[in-house]
């Protein structure tokens, strides 16, 4: 068996070719490859689990005493007694009760090794940790591997093979950066980190072609001016990606906003669903009218604590005043009758339910007002609207009417004078940082290399070194476009 070795940052001279990267408040060396772990669950109390393929036993982790062996076929249960861990073999409870952490663990990590737990395939081996009355089942497996579970969910196995060559580098990097050996785990198997399906995500047809992605980039990451990447990545851009801190705050070097072109790529993607997947993740379209504006507005403040609430009165506007380069609104307004209330960034998405920040929105009460050249001055709403009378006198508009009718250089509008509807018309899905999957694969299915559009996403400025290479001493990877 392969462990993680830790050495402090004192003997880095003696390790030249390990690589290093900051985790948690330590430095690490890594000069063997990491076992990564998954936290599976975490809300119940007993825990089922039956061997697939191999031979395993299950010991006491912390003294590594083993307990009993585990067969292939058996349906064992871990269930949370309390002060200890009551261990049952196909409804028949084991002769003692263990208390401490509890291992499944493979007898021999070089053989093919399988379990089956919550319905869900997975290699390696299943730790279970008492906590309080419930138990935390975590999946400990070797990084690459881990990997072969992870880019079907997250990428798609029909991605071209230097799509899925991009997609292993940015997946190994951001799971390799959230390694905390302090943590009992590093990942989770959805999109609080990035979704894990286990060995059955290997089972998908094409499953063969992320395996070969996979052990073709084997322990590559990418290092920025020597420091591992905080690997980001999201569904599709729309067409530019996100500065840093117009997400989350805070400059990072190498995640600018760039323009991604390649998203549109989803748009003529051969297999589109009645959905409108995969071609709705480039451009999509949602609208409210006032009153299901209201309701959601209700839901939000019901579900949020009191800073986080919108209490404005009554609603008179909902306006985005503020733009990132890449044309993404990191400032929403909703302006009522008793004050204002102001969503910056990322929340924007989460307060109205949307894919992604890159959008615009109107209301029926929204007027645009264009140059001679039609390029847009100014917008004012129903409310703002006034009048010029003979003399240029400037009147207000009655305010007995409840819509107007503007009349341009021929053209007409009927107006609202206070919204009733709001349209929003979108690009992008997801938070738009780091490389664009999409994106990727629109790359890719032009002859990009996997390489080539790391760098196009990671590293657009040109400022900075970027490197893709070995996180510990297995090989140096020379293609560095």
């Amino acid at each position: 068996m392969k462990y993680l070795k830790i050495i402090i940052m004192l003997v880095i001279l003696l390790t030249f070719a390990s690589t290093v990267f900051a985790g948690s408040s330590d430095e690490y060396i890594f000069s063997e490859p990491v076992e990564i772990r998954v936290l599976l669950s975490n809300d119940t109390n007993t825990i089922y689990f039956s061997v697939v393929v191999g031979e395993y036993e299950l010991v006491e982790d912390s003294s590594g005493k083993a307990i009993t062996e585990v067969h292939p076929g058996e349906l064992w249960f871990i269930k949370n007694a309390g002060h200890s861990l009551k261990i049952g073999l196909e409804g028949k409870s084991y002769k003692n009760d263990i208390e401490g952490v509890l291992y499944l663990r493979p007898c021999d990590e070089d053989k093919n090794n399988i379990f089956r737990y919550s319905g869900t395939r997975y290699r390696g081996g299943l730790k279970i940790y008492p906590s309080g009355s419930k138990l935390l089942a975590v999946n400990v497996l070797d990084l690459e591997k881990y990997l072969y579970g992870v880019l079907g969910k997250e990428i798609g196995t029909t991605a071209k093979m230097e799509a899925l060559k991009a997609q292993a580098v940015v997946s190994r990097t951001y799971a390799l950066g959230k390694y905390n050996p302090e943590n009992i785990y590093d990942v989770t198997i959805d999109t609080n980190t990035q979704v894990y399906g286990g060995y059955d995500a290997e089972s998908l047809p094409g499953g063969e072609r992320v395996v070969t992605a996979v052990d073709s980039t084997k322990g590559e990451v990418l290092f920025y001016n020597g420091k591992l990447v905080q690997a980001f990545f999201h569904s599709n851009s729309g067409g530019y990606t996100a500065n840093s801190e117009d997400v989350w705050g805070g400059y990072i070097p190498y995640l600018r906003a760039v323009p991604s072109p390649f998203d549109s790529y989803a748009e003529s993607y051969p297999v589109q669903t009645s959905s409108g997947w995969p071609g709705n993740t480039y451009h999509w379209k949602k609208s409210f009218t006032k009153g299901e504006l209201l309701d959601r507005i209700q839901y939000w403040n019901d579900t949020h604590k009191a800073e986080e609430q919108i209490r404005v009165g009554k609603l008179l506007e909902i306006k985005p005043s503020m733009l990132s380069d890449g044309e993404r609104v990191t400032q929403l307004d909703f302006i009522g009758s008793q004050g204002v209330k102001t969503f910056f960034r990322n929340n924007i998405r989460w307060v109205l339910g949307l894919r992604s920040t890159r959008f615009q929105l109107e209301t029926n009460a929204t007027c645009y007002i264009l140059s001679g050249e039609g390029e847009l001055v100014s917008t004012a709403r129903g409310n703002e609207l006034k009048a010029i009378a003979a003399g240029n006198q400037v009147q207000e508009i009655a305010s007995g009417y409840n819509s107007y009718q503007v009349i341009g250089a021929g053209t007409e509008r009927h107006l609202k004078k206070q919204f009733t509807e709001i349209y929003i018309d979108g690009y992008g899905y997801g938070h738009g940082l780091g490389m664009s999957q999409w994106g990727a694969r629109g790359m890719a299915a032009q002859g990009y290399k996997y390489a080539e559009i790391l760098q196009h996403y990671y590293n657009p400025e040109k400022k900075g070194t970027l490197e893709l290479k070995s996180y510990y001493p297995l090989k140096e990877v020379e293609n560095e476009n």
